[in-house]
């Protein structure tokens, strides 16, 4: 009878511990470095394996990458941001913008101008992990260029 109530325990057991598990792989694989925003990205690339220039940049990830998962890039048109804001232009650029520093709780460190793309560098107390540049702890990067936004977090990397 004692080994009947210690087998029933075990598989008790291991199919709890098989839920949490399961749980905690969809947890991560939904888990998203950005801000929630009103306008869908137009595509992403997710950074593996370092939060620096280092990283594998890929498309997509599968199960084992989840868990080398170290930051992530999310590209979103003018005319996405457009229609989800009412307004065109730099109207529309700027309440994108101030609409996902305001998501992630996030200040503007500094700000910069280089080669035609307008960069904002942000600190967000709810975002994780992050890089120092100029001094400041950083990450989450909005960079505006031509009218697309490109959202990255610790920054953007990669050829925008």
């Amino acid at each position: 009878m004692l080994f009947w109530g210690v087998k029933v325990f075990l598989k008790c057991a291991a199919a709890v511990f098989c839920s949490l598990f399961s749980g905690i792989f969809l947890l991560i694989l939904n888990s998203s470095y950005l801000p929630n925003s009103a306008v869908q990205a137009d595509r992403r690339e997710y950074y593996l394996f370092s939060p620096s220039s280092q990283a594998t940049i890929a498309e997509t990830y599968g199960f084992l990458e989840a868990f080398f998962l170290e930051g992530e890039c999310a590209f979103y048109s003018l005319e996405r941001i457009g229609a989800a804001y009412g307004a065109d232009g730099e109207r529309a650029i700027s309440a994108f913008k101030d609409s996902l520093i305001s998501a992630a709780r996030a200040t503007v460190c500094f700000e910069e101008e280089a080669s035609g793309t307008r960069s904002y560098y942000c600190y967000s107390p709810i975002l994780k992990g992050g890089v120092y540049i100029e001094g400041y702890s950083v990450n989450l990067h909005i960079a505006v260029r031509e009218g697309t936004v490109a959202v990255g977090s610790p920054i953007v990397f990669g050829g925008y």
